[in-house]
Parts: C-alpha cells; structure tokens; sequence
C-alpha cells in the first residue's frame, strides 16, 4: 500500500465564513448564534469581525473543538 507503508503527515487547512457556504439562517452550534454575514454582503467578512464577541465563546476549548469526522487520501 505504498506510500502509506510509511510515516506520514496530512495537513488539514481550517477555513472560516464564505459566501454561500452557509446558508444565511445558519447557527452555531450549541449556543444557536446566528450567522454573523448575510451571503449577498459586499462586506461579509466585515460584519463577521465586527461581532467578534458574539461568536468568539465558541471557538474556545470548553465551548466547542475541531472534529474531524473523516480524511479522504487520494494518491495522484
């Protein structure tokens, strides 16, 4: 099965926000914040900044943390 007979690392990139992604009814997670940008802003990342305390709590440890359901590998 090489190449992953051997030690290896995968990077996995976080990205955050997006126009489109979400649907703009959205909420996050537990805390049912709702989404900080509408997808038709010209200025989304903007309002996603300018509500940092809102949203900030459920990027913490206690509050929430990055699970990875599943890596796909493709060899090329």
């Amino acid at each position: 099965m090489a190449p992953f007979d051997q030690e290896f690392h995968i990077s996995l990139g976080v990205g955050v926000g997006g126009n489109a992604d979400f649907a703009d009814d959205s909420k996050t997670g537990n805390s049912k914040i709702p989404k900080p940008w509408e997808n038709t802003s010209p200025k989304a990342e903007l309002s996603f900044f300018m509500r940092v305390d809102e949203w900030h709590s459920t990027w913490t440890p206690r509050e929430s943390g990055l699970i990875v359901d599943y890596v796909k590998v493709y060899s090329v």
